[in-house]
């Protein structure tokens, strides 16, 4: 979701550690901004990633809608013409969700299987809009 907003490649760490070939990867890159998704990253995780870019943001949230409102916000503050709407229960739309956003950008917001929380009412409500194109997939169904 970050790394396609970004045109960026998009690396997972362990809670407490960075793979060799994440850090060989990212030495090789040199990044200016490197983003560090979710507040479960230890600290000493991402102090070690300062030293291989000029700037490290941690972006967090208590729950995945918060973490995507926050990605939102951080990565989407022009007109958007499509926003992403998926179950924060499947974990493959972590994943899956760049493909669809490579193709139509917009910032992909989680919600509760039979709820939608007050913070991304609230995103989408504040994301500023052209002709807005709504996308839910509900159990894999479009």
């Amino acid at each position: 979701m970050a790394a396609t907003a970004t045109a960026a490649p998009l690396f997972l760490v362990d809670t407490n550690a960075i793979p060799d070939a994440v850090a060989d990867e990212v030495a090789r890159l040199t990044p200016r901004r490197l983003l560090v998704i979710g507040d479960e990253i230890a600290d000493g995780v991402v102090q070690a990633l300062r030293a291989s870019a000029e700037d490290v943001v941690r972006i967090g949230g208590a729950d995945a809608a918060e973490l995507s409102v926050a990605l939102s916000q951080a990565l989407f503050p022009g007109p958007m013409n499509t926003v992403y709407v998926a179950p924060d229960a499947d974990h493959a739309w972590w994943a899956a969700g760049t493909t669809a956003i490579r193709n139509d950008p917009g910032p992909l917001l989680f919600v509760a299987a039979d709820s939608v929380s007050e913070a991304v009412l609230a995103e989408i409500a504040a994301l500023p809009h052209g002709s807005w194109s709504y996308r839910m997939t509900v159990d894999g169904f479009e």
